[in-house]
């Protein structure tokens, strides 16, 4: 079995696994095997040993380094930066602001694109791009653009239609989660762990599959990324909330309920967000081969942070800079209140393409795929509309 593109042999008589592949210096090919007896096999047969091998043929060749740092990705692309924008750190841009300004995440200096701008339009994959951000790495991280405004010779914009809650199971905190635990308010610990698939995840995933692996474009995409479910914890706030007594004496009861606020919320109000995942071994979210992260995803797949969508600049320009007019979520958890008879979770999402605002996780919103292409892509083209970086 081949976890990039699954094969299945029926006999065991040199079957190829997988073939014409390049594996570069440092890196690694993940393949597992498993092996299946026959429901029909004999009851004396249980138990016996198996001997098998797998052979691995291949020769070595010189090897050029095409990978580009952050600082050259930019400069391959045609661009330059502003340079750093000191806090604080506005929703809103002005015209003064448009550009490519630069700031720290957690593999270096990251490049990202800000207010009124229109050299970030990408194709790849038979679908239009917004390049967000050049990630610290080196690597290019994209949202989908389903506004597509440039197609194909052939008319080709590619289709969309991921519609969905966050999380579809109930408003219990622990589904601010990308993936989450279980529901325990004296061990929130176990809240945070990483072992169900959230609603946005599986769909994610199976976009991915479909679309990316399927076509056999997965070559191309970045494994060594992070994408930042932020469940940080700024305040635990024990509050009473007035409830009117069922009875006709018109007493007040009052009911206990927890409320958590996560920092996101903390960084919004003072204008700092951050490209810098707070817990990055429990929330950054990568795949089993990339050097950080919790190395719990299946495919290198998520989407945008509300940090992000801040440092592009959540007004008009929102447009502009990442051409999403609608309403999206973000994987930005905001506030979770525990009542005694319901829970209420709110996670961050662009209402209007430019308004960042908290909505219940199961609201029925868009999802917007977000991957990061590899440092050593080849492209053509200015990022223009008209004549957007084509990958190659």
């Amino acid at each position: 079995i081949d976890n990039d593109n699954p094969v299945k042999y029926n006999t065991l008589n040199d079957g190829i696994i997988k073939s014409n592949i390049t594996l570069n210096p440092n890196k690694e090919i993940v393949i597992e095997v498993r092996l299946w007896l026959d429901e029909n096999t004999p009851n004396n047969q249980i138990g016996k040993t198996f001997n098998g091998k797998i052979v691995v043929e291949g020769e070595g060749k010189e090897y050029i380094d095409l990978s580009r740092t952050s600082s050259e990705m930019l400069a391959y692309l045609g661009l330059t930066s502003n340079g750093v924008k000191n806090y604080p750190i506005s929703e809103t841009t002005t015209s003064e602001e448009n550009g490519i300004w630069e700031t720290e995440d957690d593999y270096g200096t990251s490049y990202y694109f800000r207010g009124d701008v229109d050299n970030n339009n990408i194709v790849f994959a038979g679908f239009n791009w917004k390049i967000i951000r050049i990630n610290g790495n080196g690597s290019l991280r994209l949202l989908l653009n389903y506004t597509c405004p440039y197609y194909d010779d052939e008319g080709y914009c590619g289709s969309y239609d991921l519609d969905y809650a966050y999380d579809y199971e109930d408003e219990s905190f622990q589904y601010v989660g990308y993936m989450h635990g279980i529901n325990d308010l004296d061990n929130i610990e176990s809240v945070d762990e990483n072992i169900y698939d959230s609603t946005i995840k599986i769909a994610l995933d199976n976009w991915y599959e479909e679309n990316i692996v399927n076509y056999g474009f997965s070559s191309k995409v970045e494994n060594d990324v992070i994408y930042c479910n932020d469940r940080s914890i700024f305040n635990i706030e024990n509050v009473e909330h007035p409830t009117p007594s069922p009875d006709d004496e018109g007493e007040t009861i009052y009911t206990k309920s927890i409320r958590i606020t996560y920092n996101y919320y903390d960084r919004i109000s003072k204008k700092s967000p951050t490209l810098i995942c707070p817990q990055i071994e429990k929330d950054g979210f990568s795949v089993n081969v990339a050097s950080k992260g919790n190395k719990k995803l299946k495919y290198p797949i998520a989407t945008i942070t509300a940090d992000e969508v801040t440092y592009a600049g959540n007004n008009g320009y929102l447009y502009n800079t990442l051409d999403a007019y609608g309403t999206f979520y973000t994987m930005t958890p905001y506030e979770a209140t525990y009542y005694s008879d319901q829970n209420i979770s709110m996670i961050m999402y662009i209402k209007d393409g430019y308004q960042c605002v908290n909505v219940t996780l199961n609201d029925y919103q868009h999802i917007l795929p977000v991957i990061s292409l590899k440092s050593d892509i080849t492209v053509t083209g200015s990022g223009l509309q008209n004549d957007p970086f084509v990958v190659q």
